[in-house]
């Protein structure tokens, strides 16, 4: 509705399509400490790097080609996640801003190789009972609505990239 200075108004009927928005985890390169934050479009989403012991471990920002790019862990031999390192991204943001159809593309996934997304309430914590098996590039997180964090680590042999 609109209404000009004569207080005459008018109304038209519209549609709105939700935006899509999109974080690359590979920009900055690089050791980028124990967290990074990452804002698209006002909304940012602060990834964490854990041993699973949950002692903060440094993150490591990689664009190296297709198959090596996104955040993976500085102490691992490639900088990727493993099986005894996490990726724990914080959806505080995401999820005041009523984000759906969540999706994070896991990358470097190789032959023998899997991965698991976990969701959890607590920083540094992977919950075992939200374990989401994964063996393809992609892991559908639209249960974010249900979990504050959401963890990928390595589940079989050498790493992966979250993207």
């Amino acid at each position: 509705m609109v209404k000009d200075s004569l207080g005459q108004t008018a109304v038209s009927a519209c549609s709105c399509t939700p935006g899509v928005s999109t974080w690359n985890f590979a920009s900055p390169t690089g050791n980028q400490g124990n967290n990074q934050p990452y804002t698209v479009n006002g909304i940012t989403i602060t990834a964490y790097g854990f041993m699973n012991c949950g002692w903060p471990t440094a993150l490591y920002g990689n664009n190296n080609g297709s198959d090596q790019y996104g955040l993976g862990i500085d102490a691992t031999a490639t900088n990727g996640i493993d099986t005894s390192n996490f990726v724990q991204l914080d959806l505080t943001s995401v999820i005041a801003h009523n984000g759906q159809n969540l999706m994070m593309t896991v990358t470097n996934v190789q032959s023998g190789e899997s991965f698991n997304v976990y969701g959890s309430n607590s920083l540094g914590i992977l919950d075992l009972a939200a374990e989401q098996p994964d063996d393809g590039r992609h892991a559908v997180c639209d249960r974010a609505r249900n979990y504050k964090y959401i963890s990928v680590r390595a589940a079989a042999a050498v790493s992966c990239w979250a993207r």
